[in-house]
Order: structure tokens, then sequence, then C-alpha cells
């Protein structure tokens, strides 16, 4: 990994939603609806050699419109990682980000 590199960082749901600005860095259209494990946010790397954890600036945020704007910088202890997926165009990331939406008649334990 390297500094400026855009990668998707996924992240521990149970950790990530505990923060009020998550849903913020989770663009809108995926609606990723209840019960996922685990979150992808699409971002450049700062300082990917940090010892406990991944700095790095999400390339979007979004309002309760669903209006898009700049990121912020984010910052995931690394026991919180699940993966770190490298990013070469919009559609790759798409397609990963559709793993972690719920299927079709998908319940989330104990709902």
């Amino acid at each position: 990994m390297q500094k400026d590199q855009r990668v998707q960082i996924v992240v521990e749901a149970e950790w990530f939603s505990k923060f009020h600005w998550s849903r913020q860095l989770l663009d809108p259209t995926l609606n990723p609806g209840q019960g996922p494990s685990a979150f992808g946010v699409a971002c450049s790397l700062i300082d990917p050699g940090h010892h406990a954890g991944v700095l790095a600036r999400a390339e979007a945020s979004w309002d309760g419109g669903g209006g898009a704007h700049d990121g912020f910088e984010i910052f995931v202890p690394w026991r919180h990682v699940v993966a770190i997926l490298e990013l070469w165009d919009e559609q790759e990331m798409k397609e990963r980000q559709a793993g972690f939406r719920p299927q079709a008649g998908f319940r989330p334990p104990g709902s």
C-alpha cells in the first residue's frame, strides 16, 4: 500500500455504526439495509504505515438528502479492519460493494 492509493476499506459494522457520522460515508444508492456485518468505504490512504490502524480520506460523504460532499479523514483501528481492497475504477467498486448488500430475503439474526 502507498500514500494516496485509492482503496476500499472494509470496516466491521458493529464498531463503525457506533459513530454518528458513519452513515455519511456510505453511498445512499447502495441502501445497505439492516444487518450487514461490514461496510466498504472508498478512500485514499493518508498514512498506510500507521502502526495502530488505517488513516485515510474518504472520497465522499452524503447528507440526509443524498447530496454528495467532499469526504473527510477517518481512522480505523486495525482490529476493526476486515479488508483493504485496491480500487481501479467505479464499476469495480460497485461490484465489490454489491457483496455487502443484503440479498433478497435476507433476515439478520435476531430479527
